[in-house]
């Protein structure tokens, strides 16, 4: 049961984050903090809007240089923050092009610092599935190796750990 509600929790996410794009809204904060999940874990809620905004849309992706499929144009919003464990390699790259650029405004305006769906929300949604699975954050900020490294030992463990009884988990806890 505990599994089903995961996946319904997932779902959910992924649902919310359906309804905001089209709408043009990137969260960009996403986070395993903001949001909230009803005590049977029934009901998700994405919570703390506070680096969201409207977004414009434009034809091409600015980082892959793809056009939008089927004539569909790609959200696009200037990136305003977030949480470093659950941002983007892309926008880590930001970061470390606005560290780079230092007080020269110009250089780093002329740099591409603008993000897409993919690049901030849904990359911190999969984080946020992650930790509800494993229930831990065992990742670096920025490190694509230590995200890989936690997805692997998170698809490796055992399914049913969430459905143990009491004298499972001392029986487990005892071969340890």
């Amino acid at each position: 049961e505990v599994n089903a509600r995961l996946l319904s929790t997932t779902r959910q996410l992924y649902k919310g984050l359906a309804h905001m794009h089209p709408r043009g809204v990137l969260h960009q904060g996403l986070k395993r903090e903001n949001r909230m999940t009803s005590a049977t874990m029934e009901r998700l809620r994405i919570t703390d809007y506070g680096l969201a905004g409207h977004s414009p849309k434009v034809e091409e992706d600015p980082w892959t240089g793809e056009k939008g499929k089927y004539g569909v144009s790609i959200l696009v919003a200037p990136m305003k923050g977030g949480t470093k464990l659950y941002m983007a390699p892309e926008m880590h790259q930001i970061l470390r092009e606005q560290a780079a650029a230092g007080s020269d405004r110009e250089r780093f305006d002329a740099a591409p610092n603008l993000i897409t769906p993919a690049t901030s929300d849904l990359y911190a949604a999969a984080l946020i599935v992650l930790v509800l699975f494993t229930q831990v954050e065992n990742w670096k900020g920025g490190d694509g190796a230590s995200v890989w490294a936690a997805v692997e030992k998170c698809a490796a463990r055992d399914g049913s750990v969430h459905e143990w009884t009491a004298a499972r988990v001392r029986e487990w806890a005892s071969v340890r």
